[in-house]
């Protein structure tokens, strides 16, 4: 029997037995002998909202859970599929089905496809019940929805109609189209009040928003670069004049889009954005026309203009630290990996889809030509404010299970918070991290997910 962290759950291997009939169960003896269980007793089995009665007995093997067909029918889940169970009194819950939006592209390559992802295979490891959906599948009526989850028996995704899921791992929305992110919006409202949890509790961070709530906080105000919501041209004139160099960002951008690196030369505004897979450059001599060309750049979206700080650099090359902050098993953050990453050359941003090159952390920093001591005086800091972001992000957006940290370091070693990220991926971890940090990196989600479920 394979015993998890928390008192009287496990994790067991559900295996059909097509000799005993009704809604028969059995279980390893010594499960009856450490709780208690009278030889045949009548237990409400529990998955999401379904509720099935049914008779237990002993007789299974050490790691087992044997259910008849007319309970594994109603379960509706596929044979010899391991899965955690919580015990509590006469009610085994089972699970916990964690569920992921997931886009019609998405879909259409699981439908009857024999690949396995990395994320299920955790998943099957951690007796998690995984399975991918699209929104317009949930029956709130019936509290049921059609989605795909692995047979691990047949080596293939099948369709099946499953109860809402105990955790929704909201990752991936913004590769919707705006409209159905608006209806996927709603529906994750209808989840809340359904019971349902989310690993973290929003899909983005608006830039603008994050900056407001961060100043407020005294300790974070040091690490916070100065920053203006773009409404009109004295904005620009503001920031140019104090800043040599500024950054315009799109409140709601990510991986490097809808970034301009603006550089100030005596009244000569050069700027440079990485879009569509190449760089853009320009230069121009007046602030109006300047202003002109951001607008064109970011359309109707809502932007910032960022002080731009004096980074470390490799070659010339801008430099910054991605830091991977994720929960545990007992809802504490832990730093899960720390990393470099290098611009490419002459680009603005960091992001790994523009070319960048990523580093351990501690070998980064030597590329730079940091010091020992200025090193660790670094490690130091970046563990010092990660503790300090992780209070802060929870008493300001509520509660999350990771989230992706960009800082800039100055040449005097100094630490400034750039931006966080909502759905981060694990690119950069898996890129650079050890081989624990990237088990980790996916672990951790699943490890909260499941205490969240309450597993």
């Amino acid at each position: 029997m394979i015993k998890m962290n928390r008192d009287n759950v496990y994790i067991l291997k559900l295996v059909r037995d097509r000799s005993i009939s009704g809604n028969q169960v059995l279980l390893d003896e010594l499960l009856f002998i450490k709780h208690g269980f009278p030889k045949n007793f009548q237990a409400e089995l529990l998955l999401g909202s379904l509720t099935i009665k049914a008779t237990v007995s002993p007789g299974a093997a050490d790691g087992v859970m044997i259910v008849s067909s007319g309970i594994l029918e109603q379960l509706n889940l596929p044979d010899s599929l391991k899965i955690s169970i919580s015990i509590t009194g006469y009610k085994i819950r089972l699970g916990p089905i964690l569920g992921l939006f997931a886009n019609e592209n998405t879909l259409e390559r699981l439908n009857g496809k024999t690949l396995s992802s990395r994320l299920n295979r955790y998943c099957g490891y951690e007796g998690i019940l995984l399975f991918y959906f699209f929104y317009t599948e949930v029956d709130l009526e019936k509290l049921r929805i059609n989605g795909f989850i692995y047979n691990f028996t047949e080596r293939r995704w099948e369709k099946r109609l499953l109860p809402l899921p105990d955790v929704i791992y909201n990752r991936g929305l913004a590769s919707f189209p705006v409209n159905q992110r608006v209806k996927i919006e709603f529906l994750m409202s209808i989840f809340k009040k359904l019971g349902v949890k989310k690993i973290n509790s929003r899909e983005y961070f608006d830039k603008w928003e994050t900056y407001c709530k961060f100043k407020e906080v005294p300790e974070m105000k040091p690490f916070l670069p100065e920053t203006v919501l773009y409404n009109n041209l004295k904005d620009l004139e503001y920031m140019t004049s104090k800043y040599r160099t500024v950054f315009a960002k799109g409140c709601r951008g990510n991986n490097g889009r809808e970034v301009v690196k603006i550089v100030n030369n005596n009244g000569v505004y050069a700027y440079s954005i990485y879009t569509f897979d190449r760089l853009v450059q320009g230069r121009v001599e007046e602030a109006v026309e300047l202003a002109k060309r951001l607008l064109n750049i970011m359309g109707k979206k809502r932007f910032i203009l960022q002080q731009g700080i004096k980074v470390i650099n490799v070659d010339g090359n801008t430099a910054d630290i991605r830091a991977l902050l994720q929960k545990d098993t007992n809802n504490s953050w832990q730093i899960t990996n720390l990393a470099l990453r290098v611009a490419a050359k002459h680009v603005p941003v960091t992001s790994t889809i523009t070319g960048s090159h990523v580093y351990r952390l501690e070998k980064g920093l030597q590329m730079c030509g940091l010091d020992e001591a200025l090193i660790n005086k670094v490690k130091n800091n970046c563990r010092d404010f990660l503790e300090l972001f992780g209070k802060t992000l929870e008493s300001e957006f509520g509660p999350f299970g990771e989230t992706g940290v960009d800082l800039a370091v100055d040449e005097s070693g100094k630490l400034w918070f750039i931006e966080c990220n909502a759905n981060p991926a694990k690119t950069v971890a898996l890129l650079s991290g050890s081989r624990e940090e990237k088990h980790l990196s996916l672990l951790y989600p699943l490890q909260y997910a499941k205490y969240l479920a309450g597993f």
